[in-house]
This record gives structure tokens, sequence and C-alpha cells, in this order.
């Protein structure tokens, strides 16, 4: 795979096929859950996050990342054709106090 994409956003090619990224930013940090669908196989690699391995059909992934993060990796789901949907999740009140972060809207 040849692109402009991997210098762009600081990626480096781990093996033929696969990219490791290296995240943006450790702030406002959450977790993800991408929904690939359609598209080109392929097999992606960031590090601190489980790899991504899509059969070109239906895939549901989860990273942690800020969300400069999963416009970077939306892009390159993209770039291989797929649609990709992306939801975050949230905590409640009790469980922002709990872990000592920000409170939830």
């Amino acid at each position: 795979m040849t692109s402009d994409f991997p210098r762009h956003c600081g990626c480096a090619l781990a093996t033929p096929g696969a990219l490791e990224h290296q995240p943006h930013t450790k702030l406002s940090q959450s977790v993800w859950t991408f929904e690939i669908t359609g598209g080109s196989d392929f097999q992606v690699y960031f590090r601190n996050n489980p790899p991504v391995e899509h059969n070109g059909v239906r895939t549901l992934w989860k990273m942690v990342g800020s969300w400069l993060d999963t416009l970077v990796v939306r892009t390159l789901f993209e770039s291989h054709g797929a649609k990709v949907e992306v939801t975050t999740e949230t905590q409640n009140q009790q469980q922002a106090r709990i872990r000592g972060g920000f409170e939830a809207p």
C-alpha cells in the first residue's frame, strides 16, 4: 500500500497492508466504537489498542483515543472504501467522581 496518508498522520508502515498509528494526544481520551462495513480487506495496528482485521463485510472495533485520533482512523478506514460509524461511551456523574475525572454532561 502506498499513499500520503501514513506521512500525514505520523503513521509508519508496520508490514505490507498494515499501519502502526501513534495516538496524537493523551488528553481527552475516550473509548470509541467503530462499526466498519464494506470496502476492501485490511489489517491495521494501533499502539496501545487492539489490532483491526476487517474482512470487507462488517467489523466492530473499540479504541481508546482522542476525537482527533478518531478522525484520522476514520479517514484511514474510509480510504479502503468502508462505511464507518463512530460512537463514544460516556460515564455518568457517579463514575466520574469515582474515577476522579470530568463530570458527565
